[in-house]
């Protein structure tokens, strides 16, 4: 089930690392508050993809599991995995734009702040939700789910207050062709991760 989700979340990676380069390239123009525009538009597009691929993943586990060559021995905890992991889809994806963001609003060291608090969170959770909890295979799948949550949707939350960095969230409208450039620009990223993907599926 895992190789689904990474394949899911390679749009969330699309869209922010070919959006930072017209994120990027407007800010060097000399135009700070276009360049939050569409950062905030293409925020708003991964979060919107997500939550749809997240629905879709969910309510659709149990074909997505069949597809990705789960044996009936395997597809009772395929399901219990897969339902939580897939639900998890939007902040996974947000996780993976914002990492490309934070570099772009000059806060690396921020973006690793966050991913070490998803890591950290993971593990933790882990732990508490197996070992502690007993919940087996739901529960490992909880917590990487809140480590999801942890490396995206506290950093939605960061981008929503005044900026300590270049980028910030604020009001906008859709911009059709930086839309359409940012996934011809992340492109080559979506393909790259696909194609790992797709082994791991065909490797199972």
């Amino acid at each position: 089930v895992f190789p689904v989700s990474m394949i899911l979340a390679a749009f969330g990676f699309m869209l922010g690392s070919g959006g930072s380069a017209i994120v990027a390239r407007t800010m060097g123009e000399g135009k700070p508050e276009l360049a939050n525009r569409y950062f905030t538009m293409i925020i708003l597009c991964v979060l919107g993809l997500g939550t749809v691929l997240s629905a879709g993943g969910a309510l659709f586990i149990e074909p997505i599991a069949k597809l990705a060559g789960a044996s009936d021995l395997l597809m009772e905890d395929c399901i219990a995995y897969g339902r939580v992991l897939l639900a998890g889809t939007a902040p996974f994806m947000l996780q993976m734009s914002f990492q490309v963001f934070f570099v772009t609003a000059e806060l690396p060291k921020m973006g690793l702040v966050f991913s070490l608090a998803s890591g950290v969170t993971n593990i933790v959770m882990d732990y508490v939700l197996i070992a502690v909890l007993d919940m087996g295979i739901a529960g490992a799948a909880w917590g990487t789910m809140l480590s999801y949550v942890a490396g995206g949707v506290l950093p939605l939350m960061f981008f929503l207050r005044p900026p300590m960095g270049k980028l910030r969230l604020c009001p906008t409208r859709f911009y059709p062709r930086e839309l359409k450039n940012a996934c011809a620009n992340g492109s080559s990223e979506l393909m790259s991760n696909l194609s790992s993907s797709l082994i791991g599926i065909v490797y199972n």
